[in-house]
């Protein structure tokens, strides 16, 4: 045999985006080779080289904390993520916290909405309640471009929150509040922190009570896919009142509930 074959396995992406799996082909050169001689020592040098050449191909990981817009910055995140390196970032995450510029989402968006981009971090290291309160203000600014649904109820448009697999520390209620409707949350973890409320729901959707004609003031609200975790502090995963069209499921999980 001429010539040995040795996988490696980096971390490319073919469309050059941020991590995806890959391998790198490193020909080893037979034992006549003068530069590569057949033996444990000079096998290992070659399969390093190869390796080392192998991982210029790879597309460069830009740091998050240099990027201008919470776009970019979300991207690059992403990057970081997909590349499997907890602890690096949970200490970009920290670094984040002084993030300043406001997120925003119009009504010509795809309407599918991550916490990532409003600063939340998917490890569940940090507690990601500011940046859920942030991504609802963005999307009941969006609604308001939207026409109403019965009873007035604000039209969220059937936007989706992707928790997109990550895992997500609260310290108090994600909420939809009265008057809104048409959205949904998916695929994902929510923990609940040792701070959050022992007498409040991980998720809360609409009111105890509503006075309109058809006692619903709100609509459409879906949760699927998604593990509630209440570490033995939250009440309960979902709470739902006054709400009609509400759909629980599939696939959702409750554990650690008081």
């Amino acid at each position: 045999m001429d010539v040995f074959k040795l996988f490696v396995p980096v971390s490319i992406d073919p469309a050059g985006g941020g991590g995806g799996g890959g391998h790198a082909r490193i020909a080893l050169l037979p034992e006549s080779h003068p530069n590569c001689a057949f033996n444990m020592k000079s096998l290992v040098l070659c399969a390093v080289a190869g390796a080392i050449a192998a991982s210029a191909t790879m597309p460069k990981l830009l740091h998050p904390l240099t990027a201008t817009t919470n776009a970019e910055r979300a991207q690059r995140m992403r990057a970081f993520v997909d590349r499997g390196n907890p602890r690096r970032t949970a200490l970009l995450l920290k670094k984040m916290q002084g993030w300043t510029e406001p997120p925003t989402v119009n009504a010509a968006d795809e309407g599918r909405l991550s916490p990532i981009d409003f600063g939340a971090d998917p490890s569940g290291r940090n507690d990601s309640t500011k940046a859920f309160s942030a991504l609802s203000d963005a999307l009941l600014s969006r609604g308001k471009t939207l026409p109403r649904l019965a009873a007035n109820i604000t039209n969220l448009g059937g936007a989706v929150i992707d928790l997109e697999g990550g895992e997500y520390l609260i310290s108090a209620p994600i909420t939809f509040p009265p008057y809104t409707g048409n959205a949904q949350i998916v695929r994902g973890s929510l923990l609940a922190s040792k701070s959050f409320p022992s007498d409040r729901y991980m998720v809360e959707i609409g009111a105890s009570s509503c006075s309109n004609q058809q006692r619903s003031c709100n609509m459409n609200i879906q949760v699927s896919g998604v593990l509630f975790d209440g570490g033995q502090v939250a009440a309960g995963g979902v709470w739902v009142g006054a709400t009609m069209g509400t759909a629980l499921g599939p696939m959702n999980y409750y554990t650690g509930h008081t």
